[in-house]
């Protein structure tokens, strides 16, 4: 007999049979537990970017092999979301979303926030001051 059987008879006062149904219950818990975890949301967010009378432009790209869930949100110094966050509940693999916000009259500096389904590894996310179809100066990376 393990060590390990011998602890769960001690603690669970169980028979060979009971040890068996118990450690596999346990290793049930540990994986679900485990799961749960890795399926949990994260963000990512630009450092702040001053705009006068552009854009504040948020981009993301979905790495991972699988569609995943994703949210951007354009916000101001004060956290407070400028618009109406765009919510992809698929975003497809290597596929791109992006949202633009234009500033309101004294609202600065701004900067994105991403909510994504899983790893901060399994995306690469930017914001940057746009004109009404492209990039037009800083672009900084979201951590």
């Amino acid at each position: 007999m393990t060590a390990s059987k011998r602890i769960l008879r001690r603690v669970f006062n169980v028979g060979a049979t009971d040890v068996r149904i118990h450690r596999t219950r346990i290793i049930t818990a540990v994986l679900v537990l485990a799961l749960a975890g890795a399926a949990q949301a994260a963000d990512l967010f630009t450092p702040p970017l001053t705009m006068d009378s552009e854009f504040l432009r948020c981009e993301i790209v979905n790495l991972s092999s699988t569609s995943r869930a994703v949210t951007i949100e354009v916000r101001n110094s004060s956290g407070t979301v400028l618009g109406s966050p765009l919510i992809i509940g698929n975003l497809q693999p290597h596929g791109v979303a992006s949202t633009s916000q234009s500033n309101p009259a004294g609202v600065r500096p701004s900067y994105c926030k991403f909510v994504v389904e899983g790893a901060k590894s399994n995306y690469r996310a930017s914001g940057c001051i746009a004109d009404a179809t492209e990039c037009t100066a800083a672009a900084v990376p979201a951590k």
